[in-house]
This record gives C-alpha cells, sequence and structure tokens, in this order.
C-alpha cells in the first residue's frame, strides 16, 4: 500500500480528533463577565470566580432528545476513534484491513448523523458561541472518510505464489 505511512498518521490524528473534541473540547463556550461556560457532548463546565464544576446539559433548557443526541455523539466519537486506532494498527502491519475500513463506514455514519444532529438541534443559549470541539469532530470525520476510502481503494495483497 503506498503511503503506508502516511495513512497511518492521518488515522491517529483523525482518532485523536475525535477523542479531544468528545472528552476535552468544548463546542459550545460562554464567557460573561468573569463567568465561564463549555458545552460539549458528554457535559458542560461551568466556571465563576475561580472555581470550575462539571454539569450536565439539563441546566441548558434543552429537551431530552437533544441531551440523549449528546450522548450518542459522544459514543460515536469514541467508537470512530477505536475504528481508526484499529485501521491504523492494520496499515502499520502491512495489512489491507478491508473489513475494518467498511466497519469505519458505519461508524463514521453514526457519527455524522448524531453530530450534525447535535450541533443543528443546539437550542438558544444566550451568548454561546462556537468553539474548539466542533472544529476537532468535524476535522476528524474529514481525515477519517480519507483514510477509509484510502484503505477500501487500496489493492489487496498478492500471495507468494501470485494468485
Amino acid at each position: 500500500m503506498r503511503g503506508r505511512w502516511l495513512i497511518v498518521a492521518a488515522a491517529i490524528l483523525a482518532a485523536s480528533g475525535f477523542a479531544l473534541s468528545v472528552h476535552g473540547g468544548a463546542w459550545w463556550s460562554i464567557d460573561v463577565q468573569g463567568a465561564s461556560v463549555q458545552i460539549g457532548p458528554y457535559g458542560s463546565q461551568r466556571c465563576f470566580e475561580g472555581k470550575c464544576a462539571q454539569a450536565g446539559l439539563g441546566w441548558i433548557g434543552a429537551n431530552e432528545r437533544w441531551l440523549r443526541i449528546g450522548i450518542a455523539t459522544w459514543a460515536a466519537g469514541l467508537l470512530s476513534m477505536f475504528v481508526m486506532l484499529a485501521l491504523a494498527g492494520g496499515v502499520a502491519a502491512k495489512r489491507v484491513p478491508k473489513y475494518g475500513a467498511k466497519f469505519s463506514v458505519g461508524s463514521l455514519l453514526a457519527a455524522t448523523l448524531s453530530g450534525g444532529a447535535f450541533i443543528a438541534l443546539f437550542p438558544t443559549v444566550q451568548h454561546a458561541a462556537v468553539s474548539r470541539g466542533i472544529v476537532l469532530y468535524v476535522g476528524a470525520l474529514a481525515l477519517a472518510m480519507v483514510v477509509t476510502v484510502a484503505v477500501l481503494r487500496a489493492p489487496l495483497p498478492q500471495d507468494d505464489d501470485g494468485k
């Protein structure tokens, strides 16, 4: 497979992007008069007067569907991270992991649908601005799609007897 290490690096970058976006990345941030709030798919972090505390998403006033979509986005991001690491390992081992790439199509579809719904259905919150988590997630999706297509299009290795 040509560009094997480039594909491995891209898969690891995509996996890192998924992990950082759903665990450490704020998808929206609110900064008002010394108070800071970061909202992500798994919860939020509120900082007032230098004291930070983790919180759920219920305080936003969103419906239950949006809260569940947030958890689905978190899970799809972690699943896609795992699949990208598995693809990276397969390609690094000089294999062409076609089944892994086909599995990644499903995980990326789930990540796209749940992440898109999470963004589209975000309730109106005053002073909320898009933050780094969305950028990381979308970038990881794009890079993971490139990796998946590269593995699916790669020719299977020939056996020693030429078959």
